[in-house]
């Protein structure tokens, strides 16, 4: 938001990293799931189309069409209600449930899902949003429940469901540990529906906890393997815009998280994201008051006021969301006694550190052995080591290696 813009109410701006092609596909996709859905209900095969109706819902979240989802979520639970269908009853439970979650603490309704013990997907996706309300609101006890309940779902489920638990344990203990201690995990390989939300709540961990090295893994993964239609989940209803902010804000690159802070707060107001949105607003004001972005001190006074009132409202505590973007700041600050390394030097470091040699680091980076030597040369002499394990030791004590 430059000086003199205000935050709009009209559809989010597609940016230039969302190709018109991509966004035509995915936004014919949903299309495509509706008219078959139409298909199957034309031809009385209702338990099909309410089948499919869960899994699209979930895409339409993903996409940042909550609002589009809720009369598909009405549908299904008309289904439910007609049929005495307690399995379907409890996906409503469990979507109304998360669609109501990203604007506001949202109540579950209990019943519904209890309804069903047996709709283990139901009760995946009711705990993660409930997970998520629980770092929200700071209620430790809760988000370990929630994630105990989720590795006791895992172990009856296909593993790529429990895959994602030591994302979530990442997450719960970045929230309330600050990461100390944490052996933190790596991105998943895939993204679907099934692991999108843990892969977005351990990209928004990966901002205040872990090395250094892990916080260039997880930026380098959203670039690269975090398709760029995504913008939010069904379960973890944030902006992608801001956690990668974050990750911006983490790695020192402040210009960029502005402009994804202001990007997040735009999109969350028009999508009904009123959470999201007082965040947004809040991290926005704290980097511009911690890196002193050349603009209006009021503006930035303004903004923190608005954000911190709006959270109250909602019943949240402003503290902890401000004190991520101080977290991410401090440990992406060059001091002088923490040497700075780039990103690439990291990576290289890392890889070498793995045993890795500089032909072999190359060719994982997709860059020359010259190049890499090249980087870690540098990296040696911002550590002011002279071999290979005197930089590794050296950037391990920094907190720049795992």
């Amino acid at each position: 938001m430059e000086s003199g813009h205000s935050l709009s109410t009209s559809p989010p701006k597609w940016t230039s990293s969302q190709p018109s092609l991509e966004r035509s596909n995915y936004v014919h996709s949903i299309e495509r799931a509706e008219r078959s859905v139409a298909i199957a209900e034309g031809a009385s095969v209702v338990a099909l189309a309410a089948g499919t109706k869960p899994w699209t819902i979930a895409a339409m979240h993903a996409f940042g069409m909550a609002e589009r989802s809720a009369i598909w979520i009405t549908s299904l639970g008309a289904y439910a209600e007609v049929t005495k269908d307690a399995f379907r009853r409890a996906d409503v439970a469990a979507l109304d449930f998360a669609t109501r979650a990203r604007a506001s603490l949202a109540e579950p309704d209990e019943e519904g899902l209890a309804a069903a013990p047996r709709n283990t997907i139901a009760r995946w996706r009711f705990e993660t949003t409930k997970l998520y309300q629980h770092l929200l609101t700071r209620d430790r006890g809760g988000a370990v429940a929630s994630v105990g309940a989720l590795r006791s779902l895992g172990e009856r489920m296909n593993p790529i469901w429990g895959a994602g638990i030591p994302l979530y344990d990442a997450a719960r203990d970045a929230w309330f540990e600050g990461g100390r201690e944490v052996l933190f995990p790596t991105p998943p390989e895939v993204v679907s529906a099934i692991t999108l939300p843990a892969a977005l709540a351990g990209l928004n961990a990966s901002s205040q906890a872990g090395s250094q090295d892990d916080a260039v893994l997880w930026r380098r993964w959203a670039d690269a393997s975090l398709p760029s239609h995504i913008q939010s989940s069904l379960g973890w209803p944030v902006s992608v815009e801001r956690l990668v902010g974050l990750s911006d804000v983490r790695l020192g690159r402040v210009a960029s998280a502005r402009r994804r802070f202001e990007r997040a707060a735009r999109w969350a107001e028009a999508g009904g994201y009123a959470i999201e949105r007082a965040i947004s607003l809040l991290q926005l004001a704290e980097l511009a008051t911690l890196a002193a972005l050349p603009t209006t001190k009021e503006r930035w006074q303004m903004l923190r006021r608005r954000g911190r009132a709006e959270l109250s409202d909602l019943g949240l505590d402003p503290d902890p969301l401000a004190y991520q973007v101080a977290r991410a700041f401090a440990l992406g600050r060059t001091s002088d006694f923490s040497p700075k390394l780039t990103p690439r030097e990291v990576e290289v470091l890392a890889l070498l550190a793995r045993g890795l040699t500089h032909r072999e680091v190359g060719a994982q980076l997709g860059i020359s052995w010259r190049t890499a030597q090249v980087h870690a040369a540098s990296a040696y002499g911002k550590l002011d080591a002279t071999t290979r394990i005197a930089a590794i030791t050296r950037a391990r004590e920094l907190g720049l290696l795992a």
